[in-house]
């Protein structure tokens, strides 16, 4: 594996370490704006490494980084479900304390 493709991956899992962290503190903001660092990186990076000799091992490399996302993906979706269900509670508990004062 090319020194390129290795520093690529390394880094790459930095900033996964960081999505992962922040995703746990629901760092929301921080999160879209470690994503878009980590996307400025792969389009500054990846064009240098497209030569022929490196294209299987850049391949793998953006595999991986799917494979992550989606991991990723699951479990925003998961908390958005999640936050959506905390909303509709707090919605019903509103139009319960509404309906109970209008009936006083």
């Amino acid at each position: 594996m090319s020194d390129g493709v290795v520093a690529l991956r390394r880094v790459i899992a930095e900033y996964a370490e960081e999505i992962e962290q922040v995703m746990r503190e629901a760092d929301w903001e921080k999160l879209s704006l470690i994503l878009q660092q980590r996307q400025e990186l792969m389009e500054r990076q990846i064009p240098a490494l497209a030569n022929e000799n490196e294209r299987v091992e850049l391949m793998n490399a953006i595999e991986s980084i799917q494979a992550e996302d989606a991991v990723f993906l699951s479990v925003l979706q998961e908390k958005k479900q999640q936050l959506e269900k905390q909303l509709r509670h707090i919605k019903y508990g509103r139009k319960s304390i509404k309906a109970y004062e209008l009936g006083e």
